[in-house]
């Protein structure tokens, strides 16, 4: 299978999520903001604050997934209701250039495996 014929199974089943609802990609776009920000607003402010310091801290180019973050904070004691709650931080650090994705994929000890995306930081 060439890279031009994979379909990452994360997107294809949002595409198939966003075919469902009928929703346009700025409707999508819109929805998934309006999900971060309600899953950040129920996330306890010291955890997320502790998350930025975490990555801040990873010397340069080191490569992390989100829930190598999550299990640094739950060994340091902080817990958040939801770990989704690492997704908005992961935005906004990417805004922001702290971090980047590399393009690489790496299964999760949780979520069954899945592929997660690889960062790095910049």
């Amino acid at each position: 299978m060439t890279g031009a014929d994979y379909e990452d199974p994360a997107m294809a089943k949002f595409n198939a999520w966003r075919l469902q609802r009928r929703l346009t990609a700025e409707q999508a776009h819109v929805e998934g903001r309006r999900a971060m920000a309600a899953t950040l607003g129920t996330a306890n402010p010291e955890w997320i604050r502790r998350a930025e310091e975490i990555i801040r801290a990873f010397p340069v180019r080191h490569r992390f997934l989100g829930e190598d973050v999550t299990v640094a904070l739950a060994d340091a004691g902080l817990h958040t209701k939801s770990a989704r709650a690492m997704g908005p931080v992961i935005a906004k650090m990417k805004k922001r250039g702290v971090i980047r994705m590399t393009g690489d994929q790496r299964p999760a000890r949780s979520s069954h495996g899945a592929p997660k995306n690889v960062w790095i930081r910049c």
